[in-house]
């Protein structure tokens, strides 16, 4: 059986059911990820003691056809039993069976590179691209060994700024609107993308959310009780993400997100924690964030994406010839701007 929903108690019961899942994959997240014209959906597949939930954003191409897209983070499949006599072939029927039913032509979603199980749910099923690597603590070793993959700078400021500083997290509207004016001060500095200044309605609903134990965290200066820095987290079953974080402009050179992320890293050290996540980064290794981010720790994992033609000659008539001879990798080339 595969079906289409978008009702939130099914989709959330099926998470917590899994053996893990993200903050990315619940319906709080797409609720408060979409955009005008998408609808937050999850396609559910039962077969035997078999499952699978895969969630998407919806979204029309024209009055008949449709496509399915990934938001931000870390998604694809969470299942149950899917192990080495899982028929992916039948899933793979079943599943383009339905995108064709419903008049959807493609289907992309970013992966989640903690979840193990994907490559075996996808096996038969479009295609899976490497974009990248993302840096990550490994929560299975003790604290002090995280320790010794510090950088000397790293643990140089963090000494410094532990004699100054505390930390407290946000309990109030007040709290999250100070996070709210220093996360945008540092978005003007970067001249970032409209779409990262989240609204104060996406740190309630990921605050609020009983699907993950979100919080963010605030740097204080113990004289002047000042915040310095701040960071908003957030752990699921086995995952947890460092997702923002933001440095007063006044405290810029004691970096004391540094001592944020030791403290996170403390307080995410958990009996089942497998993975603290610290995201990825343009350039790669080279790039400053991602060198920024190895600061802590040296564990690398790929970052791939996952993207299906449902219906090809659907898929052709609907690009331009622009669109088709154009050199990307963007998907879906129907909706490449050029």
């Amino acid at each position: 059986m595969i079906e289409i929903t978008n009702n939130k108690k099914d989709w959330n019961n099926l998470l917590l059911k899994v053996e893990s899942y993200d903050l990315y994959h619940t319906f709080e997240y797409h609720e408060v990820m979409k955009k005008t014209g998408e609808e937050p959906i999850i396609i559910i597949y039962k077969n035997n003691n078999t499952e699978i939930g895969f969630p998407f954003l919806k979204r029309k191409i024209n009055d008949e056809l449709s496509d399915l897209v990934s938001v931000h983070g870390y998604l694809g499949p969470v299942s149950i039993n899917v192990d080495d006599s899982f028929d992916s072939e039948s899933f793979s029927k079943e599943f383009l069976q339905l995108l064709s039913r419903e008049k959807i032509v493609s289907a992309f979603s970013k992966l989640n590179p903690y979840l193990s199980q994907q490559s075996k749910t996808l096996a038969n099923l479009g295609t899976i691209e490497n974009v990248g690597e993302l840096v990550y603590f490994d929560q299975q070793m003790e604290l002090n060994e995280q320790i010794l993959s510090y950088k000397k700078d790293t643990i140089r400021l963090i000494k410094k700024l532990k004699p100054i500083s505390s930390f407290r997290f946000a309990e109030n509207s007040e709290d999250i609107e100070n996070f709210m004016a220093i996360y945008y001060s540092n978005l003007d500095r970067l001249n970032a993308n409209s779409s990262f200044y989240h609204k104060k309605n996406y740190f309630e609903a990921l605050l609020n959310s009983d699907m993950a134990d979100a919080k963010i965290i605030l740097a204080i200066h113990n004289e002047t009780n000042e915040i310095m820095a701040g960071v908003l987290y957030f752990e699921t079953k086995h995952i947890s993400h460092i997702e923002l974080a933001c440095t007063n402009d006044e405290y810029y050179n004691k970096s004391p997100v540094r001592f944020l992320y030791d403290q996170i890293r403390i307080l995410c050290h958990k009996e089942k924690m497998k993975y603290l996540d610290m995201g990825g980064g343009s350039g790669g290794r080279e790039g400053s964030l991602m060198k920024f981010k190895s600061c802590f720790a040296q564990n690398y994992v790929d970052f791939n994406v996952w993207k299906l033609i449902a219906i090809p000659d659907v898929y052709d008539e609907l690009q331009t010839v622009d669109q088709r001879n154009a050199d990307s990798n963007f998907f879906p080339k129907y909706r490449l701007n050029l």
